[in-house]
Parts: structure tokens; sequence; C-alpha cells
């Protein structure tokens, strides 16, 4: 959300979300995420890791919300296991969290069963 008004602001706003970036962490991967959906870099650019937090944290906004099984049945089965498979390397902090409201809550038993696995697999 506070990267959106950098929207308006042109190339120094385009500047301060690369220097976002450099930060790492959860700040660095949604300013990759943001640098990539206002093409100012390259999709091939982002880092597994930063894809990763980016999902999570994309992920556990809609939790929040209320919103995280109903958000991934927009995606296809395939897509939902890949998400699963990312949040199973515990890079976000909420991996855990997410993977346990996924297991016990996805209409699509194939994504269920991916998040049990994977929960399994961190034990």
């Amino acid at each position: 959300m506070a990267l959106a008004g950098l929207s308006d602001t042109g190339p120094a706003g385009v500047e301060q979300v690369r220097r976002l970036r450099t930060s790492g962490g959860i700040v660095g991967a949604l300013a990759t995420e943001w640098l990539v959906n206002h093409d100012a870099l390259d999709a091939n650019a982002a880092t597994e890791q930063e894809t990763t937090l980016s999902l999570g944290e994309n992920l556990m906004a809609m939790h929040e919300n209320n919103g995280l099984v109903e958000g991934l049945m927009q995606f296809p089965s395939s897509n939902q296991i890949d998400f699963v498979r990312a949040l199973a390397t515990n890079v976000h902090p909420d991996s855990v969290e997410l993977l346990k409201v996924i297991g016990a809550e996805s209409e699509d038993e194939s994504v269920a069963e991916a998040a049990r696995a994977a929960l399994e697999g961190a034990n």
C-alpha cells in the first residue's frame, strides 16, 4: 500500500523503490514486486527468495482479511500447489500459519493435501 503513492512521482519514485529493494527481506521483496509491476524491472531479475517473500506477504494480507482460501481459489489447482510449495521453503515468517489454514480450509483436496504434506515435512 505504501508504495502505491510512488506511482505518481515518476523517476524519483522508481529510484526510491530501487533503494528499498536493497533493504532485502519483506520490504525488499515488495519493492521488487512493485518494480516488476511498473515495468521498471524485468520479472526474471527477481530472485526466488524475493518472489517467495512477496507471495507470502500477499497471501498473509488475504488471510488477515479472511480471504486466503477464496483468493487462492481464483487460480488453477496447479498454481495453488506451486504457491504451497513456495511457502514450504519457510522463507516467509508466516509460512507455517498459512500452510495450516490452506491445509484445513482449502476446498481443493489436492491443494489441502499438499499443504498438510508440506507441514509434515517442516516438522
